[in-house]
């Protein structure tokens, strides 16, 4: 399937206010579950293995001799026998377990870490989780976002073990990344050495982290002062419209089924920034301390992306819009508008 979720994939998460995160997708897990018991719960607990790799050949007079193929190995899925990747002799996995145990000691005391949803992609070579931290960041006394970091490993080599700093907001659940870049602000680790010692680095590093949540704390406290005209408003929309997917340029001479092409874009393009306004006006974003902000402004586009955005399939059916919000084009596109936004303080 295009979207990630195979038929040996699972995906778990908490239910928020009564009804369950992310539209409506996954096996509940209860509120306040450690990581690895969430593992458990879902049924994301199995190990890997490395194999041995053979290949087999034919002579000419029929008969087949086998050999061992050096400095490779199999990286197979223990429960399901399924082949992950191919890998080379130096490759050390990282267990889902392993993973887990580390989510979970990311925050010592009696206040830790929470897990928040946790699952896989295609058929387990990839693994997430997101995890609550103890801290909030109180835009307002109703508007608040909740802090979190996103851990993500790869048992097909596609990519090393990543983890950054991200936050929701409480009010609509809006996913926003915390750092404008994984790679300049998180932490990965590839399958290779002393990944112990790795592990270990990145546990301070994620610490030292979860500090700069003052920073981004302040950002977004700037875009709740920031009070916009409606024409602010306006231009900053068709800014991110154009950041995000482009200036649509006008058709070369007559052709017509260029000028027909640019028109069905300007009416696409229109929708969009209308939906946009739309959300700007809602309930979620005229809420005291933030109603004509530049923080509004941005959860508007925030929330299309998270609820509305297409070619997903609907809210109620997308089974990989979480993913996207996460980790993928929604994610992306709301970077954009969050420095677009910044601009304007």
């Amino acid at each position: 399937m295009g979207h990630g979720i195979e038929q040996d994939d699972v995906f778990g998460e908490v239910r928020l206010n009564g009804k369950r995160a992310w539209h409506g997708l996954g096996i509940e897990i209860e509120p306040g579950l450690k990581v690895a018991a969430a593992f458990d719960k879902i049924g994301l607990n199995w190990d890997t293995e490395l194999l041995p790799v053979f290949a087999t050949y034919k002579g000419g007079d029929g008969e087949q001799k086998q050999f061992k193929l050096p400095d490779t190995m199999a990286h197979v899925r223990q429960d399901t026998k399924q082949l992950l990747s191919v890998v080379s002799t130096g490759y050390k996995p990282i267990q889902n377990r392993e993973m887990a145990e580390f989510a979970d000691a990311l925050v010592e005391g009696e206040h830790g870490v929470e897990a928040e949803t946790a699952g896989s992609l295609h058929n387990g070579k990839v693994v997430f989780t997101l995890v609550k931290l103890p801290h909030d960041i109180a835009v307002t006394d109703e508007d608040v976002l909740k802090n979190y970091i996103l851990l993500r490993n790869s048992h097909d080599c596609t990519t090393a073990f990543s983890a950054y700093v991200t936050s929701i907001r409480v009010v609509c659940a809006n996913t926003l990344r915390l750092s404008e870049s994984d790679a300049r602000h998180g932490i990965s680790c590839q399958h290779t050495g002393n990944l112990k010692d790795k592990l270990e680095a990145a546990r301070y590093i994620l610490g030292l982290m979860t500090q700069q949540t003052k920073e981004f704390e302040a950002k977004v406290r700037l875009l709740a002062a920031k009070h916009m005209t409606a024409d602010d408003v306006k231009a900053y929309f068709a800014k991110v419209h154009d950041v995000t997917f482009g200036i649509i340029p006008e058709p070369d001479g007559g052709d017509e089924k260029g000028r027909k092409r640019f028109e069905r874009k300007i009416e696409r393009r229109d929708a969009l920034l209308a939906r946009w306004a739309q959300n700007y006006e809602n309930a979620q974003q005229t809420l005291d301390g933030i109603r004509g902000t530049a923080w509004a402004a941005y959860n508007a586009i925030s929330q299309w992306h998270d609820h509305e955005r297409g070619r997903m399939g609907t809210v109620q059916e997308s089974d990989v819009r979480v993913h996207s919000n996460l980790f993928g084009v929604s994610d992306q596109g709301k970077q954009r508008a969050f420095r677009g936004a910044l601009e304007l303080v």
